[in-house]
């Protein structure tokens, strides 16, 4: 009886799909014949509008444009041609992306196509590598929870453990009601490189309303949206209103640094804090995330230094350094400081550290960590956009991580200690905090001095904290705070200048076109033909300016609403 039915289903769907392609082939041979032609796709990306590819059959048509989104010229600003080696400009294969020209008609029509269609595939691989991203999310949580269990008493670990994983849901939650709109409810507006092009999708242009200082005005007069001085986005509340899988994506993508940054506080406030804070603080933490995301990675005011003031490109902070693990170091100083000490806890311990309670759960958390943070960075190296450097991005983390776990362990010894198993974990997790900001403009020698001045950091600083009586038994002000600041310092130091041009909508070298005096000094001073992100070792101290400015506001006001919150909170909701 069921294979009867079974063969019925199978004889019904193949009678249908027959009729239905013998009803289609007729509609495309009466349209063939009526000299009509089928309607134009709706999606722009999905394909391009259909043209007639045979040389000469209609002397009047015009040739197939290339959209302003694609590259090439900006409609508002000149910009420089594409290819483009340094990603400023959309995946395109540089065999195929010749300059366009109204000669031959036919190579132009097969041109634009492929480039729709290339645009198309890469919108939709870089949709699933961020929706790949937020997948790693639980294991990273799972490992980094087991990582703070190794520095805690055994009876916090089961509710560090389950706090670190309720914070998943309730930071997403603040993320959807408030925090996506205001740190990205104004992205499409932001200043970028000409001709860039998002590369998940065109979709992302309903991302266009904020508040800011100084309204922009487009060619015709009318408000652009963009503000000399962007402060917030409004555009997202609740999601509503941005339908869209690129804005989707986006959502799932970021809401993985949120997570990031909301567990790493819990293991130094586990014992501190009540229940009812927790919950405010999965709340609260996506305000300050949210802010220093729309002024950094948005668009605001922290990137338009470098337009607004000539510093540099703005501040840059590729994967997070100071907007992820800076503030999360920041968040731990302010609550530690607002909960106060915890009394008896490690009394009489070596100064300069905490002791390892769960040794097999410190190393079984470190090992998930560091996987997930591997493949977390190779996949975003591969899916964010194919024009990035993907091996210096991959290789440098690695770099990083290994020097600052060989210094972390070598320093014990110069100091006739012996190097601990704690120690060397913390250096290497300071690796990797440290290149997250530069990871995308540094050379390898670049990537491993970061990470060995990052591990010695952590040494050194881990000890001072404990010094002045501030509990932190993982190191996170250190580990986090410190060597996060220190990463973002590095930008404007190690910076090269071979990627980022056009980084924040500054693009130096372009202003110099018809000077080819300035060029050819331009290009003698800083060994390329293009304004790539540039530090004080390149001839850029504006670069590292901005830099500075960028860590003196995550200290002042990351510290000032961490503060504020926990002091409340702990009033409001004592334990």
């Amino acid at each position: 009886m069921l294979r009867s039915r079974t063969l019925i289903i199978v004889v019904a769907g193949l009678s249908w799909t027959l009729i239905y392609d013998s009803r289609l082939a007729e509609a495309q041979t009466t349209s063939a014949h009526s000299g009509g032609e089928a309607s134009p796709p709706k999606d722009p990306i999905a394909a391009p509008p259909p043209t007639n590819s045979t040389p000469g059959a209609n002397a009047n048509e015009t040739p197939p444009q290339i959209p302003n989104y694609f590259g090439g010229q900006s409609a508002t600003a000149p910009g420089p041609a594409w290819p483009d080696p340094t990603g400023t400009k959309p995946q395109t294969d540089p065999a195929a992306a010749a300059p366009v020209g109204p000669a031959d008609d036919n190579q132009n029509a097969d041109f634009v196509r492929n480039l729709y269609q290339r645009a198309n595939d890469s919108t939709w691989y870089n949709a699933t590598g961020f929706l790949l991203l937020g997948l790693t999310i639980a294991i990273w949580v799972l490992g980094f929870g087991l990582l703070q269990i190794g520095f805690v008493r055994s009876p916090l670990a089961a509710k560090i453990l389950g706090q670190s994983l309720l914070i998943i849901p309730i930071g997403c939650l603040a993320f959807w009601a408030y925090g996506f709109a205001l740190g990205w409810g104004n992205f499409y507006n932001s200043a970028v490189p000409p001709g860039w092009y998002s590369t998940l999708g065109p979709g992302t242009s309903v991302l266009q309303e904020g508040i800011g200082i100084g309204t922009q005005f487009d060619a015709a007069g009318k408000a652009s949206g963009s503000y000399r001085w962007g402060l917030l986005g409004t555009k997202g509340f609740f999601l509503h209103g941005v339908d869209d899988l690129g804005v989707m994506t986006l959502f799932a993508g970021m809401a993985t640094f949120l997570i990031k940054l909301a567990v790493i506080p819990i293991g130094a406030m586990a014992d501190r804090w009540s229940w009812k804070t927790f919950w405010g603080y999965g709340l609260w933490v996506a305000l300050p995330f949210s802010l220093f995301a729309n002024w950094v990675w948005g668009g605001g005011w922290l990137t338009q230094v470098g337009a607004n003031w000539h510093l540099g490109h703005g501040a840059v902070d590729f994967a997070g350094s100071g907007l992820v693990f800076g503030l999360a170091g920041v968040t731990t100083l302010g609550g530690s400081l607002a909960l106060g000490r915890r009394f008896g806890v490690c009394e009489g311990a070596e100064p300069g550290s905490f002791p390892v309670w769960n040794s097999r759960a410190l190393a079984a958390g470190f090992l998930i960590w560091a996987g997930v943070e591997i493949v977390f960075v190779w996949v975003a190296a591969d899916s964010g956009n194919t024009d990035l450097p993907t091996r210096a991005i991959k290789f440098n983390s690695m770099y990083s991580i290994v020097a600052g776990g060989a210094i972390a362990t070598i320093l014990p010894l110069l100091r006739s200690s012996r190097p601990t198993f704690r120690a060397t974990c913390q250096g290497m997790l300071a690796g990797w905090v440290a290149i997250a900001a530069p990871i995308a403009f540094v050379e390898s020698w670049g990537a491993a001095t970061i990470g060995a001045v990052a591990g010695g950091l952590a040494a050194v600083t881990i000890a001072a904290v404990r010094k002045l009586q501030i509990n932190d038994p993982m190191g996170v002000i250190s580990v986090c705070g410190v060597c996060g600041l220190w990463g973002v310092l590095a930008v404007g130091i190690f910076a090269t200048g071979k990627y980022g041009a056009g980084w924040s909508g500054v693009d130096r070298f372009a202003a110099l076109q018809g000077d080819v005096i300035q060029q050819q000094q331009w290009q003698q001073t800083t060994g390329v033909a293009f304004d790539g992100v540039r530090g004080l070792l390149y001839g850029d101290p504006g670069q590292f300016a901005a830099q500075l400015i960028y860590c003196a506001t995550l200290g002042v006001v990351g510290l000032g609403l961490a503060y504020a919150f926990f002091w409340i909170s702990s009033r409001l909701f004592p334990k």
